[in-house]
């Protein structure tokens, strides 16, 4: 059983952007991960110029996720991928490696007007060059079952609260054992370790996994909190050295 990556959920416009990197850099299994919607990242605003400069100043090092929500999300599921989103997901290193590698569509069935099953499994399929994550909740479990019998890739998030930051009564061991899945809900500074105890108590040996962490993150203004990040990564590091 190994911790693989450690995400820090919420980064945005009022981050400073230099003590992250430097975190990511001190800390190599941290992932970045920025919330994007029309009404957040739209063309002009403070988020979507904040994240092209961010762009301009990672290495293929920085893990980097996109989690996809609202409207964008919904145009994503019909199809219809806005532009802003097309062209986040086109940038690219030196290498030619995407800058984000991984994007989470916070999807709700039930919530979303035009949801297509098939249009969702084509578009993750267009856009192969990233690793989509799928948020795992019993909105959501019959779909997700279904792209996973239909042969998509993909990464899944365990995530009972959908972002709502409340801890679960119990962790759900893997559910698909071929299939790269994480832990979120409730997660902070104060009970990461805990938690992960928990985790690895319905995990196998040889099982990967990752955690996503927002709320217990945040300062009371609701934005990130750089020392709670350094602490939580602080923690959550050293547990997976000592459980490898």
């Amino acid at each position: 059983m190994k911790l693989t990556t450690i995400t820090l959920s919420g980064a945005n416009e009022f981050t400073d952007m230099k003590a992250l990197l430097n975190l990511c850099e001190k800390y190599p299994l941290a992932e970045i991960g920025i919330q994007v919607s029309g009404e957040k990242a739209a063309f002009g605003m403070a988020r979507y110029w904040w994240i092209w400069a961010l762009a301009l100043y990672v290495t293929p090092f920085t893990k980097l996720a996109l989690h996809v929500n609202k409207d964008w999300v919904e145009a994503f599921c019909a199809g219809k991928i806005p532009k802003e989103l097309d062209t986040f997901l086109s940038l690219q290193h030196d290498n030619g490696e995407p800058i984000f590698s991984r994007v989470q569509l916070n999807f709700k069935i039930g919530r979303e007007k035009d949801f297509n099953v098939l249009v969702l499994r084509n578009m993750i399929r267009k856009y192969s060059a990233q690793r989509f994550i799928l948020s795992y909740n019993d909105s959501n479990k019959e779909v997700i079952h279904y792209l996973y019998q239909e042969g998509l890739e993909f990464d899944c998030l365990y995530d009972s609260s959908f972002g709502g930051g409340i801890l679960p009564e119990k962790r759900l061991p893997l559910i698909y054992p071929d299939v790269y899945q994480g832990y979120a809900g409730g997660l902070s500074p104060q009970n990461v370790l805990i938690e992960l105890n928990k985790i690895k108590k319905v995990l196998a040996d040889d099982d990967e996994f990752y955690i996503d962490a927002q709320k217990g993150l945040e300062d009371d203004d609701g934005h990130l909190s750089l020392e709670k990040c350094n602490l939580y990564l602080k923690k959550a590091s050293k547990w997976a050295e000592k459980n490898l």
